[in-house]
């Protein structure tokens, strides 16, 4: 059985736009909003576009899964 990603069941997530690649799992919009912003400043900081998003969980038979 294939192990689900730490934070996979969090309310929000942080994804790589537009690949939708799950990075990280928050609680609240906040959490994941903050987190997107650090990695899209990371991004900037070496060069690259900013494409970190904090959007909510999808939920399961969406589009992807």
């Amino acid at each position: 059985m294939e192990q689900e990603p730490l934070g996979y069941e969090k309310a929000f997530w942080v994804i790589l736009s537009p690949l939708e690649h799950f990075i990280s799992g928050h609680d609240t919009l906040e959490d994941a909003q903050a987190e997107a912003r650090r990695l899209n400043q990371q991004a900037r900081a070496h060069g690259r576009p900013p494409h970190y998003l904090a959007t909510p969980r999808r939920q399961s038979g969406e589009a992807g899964d």
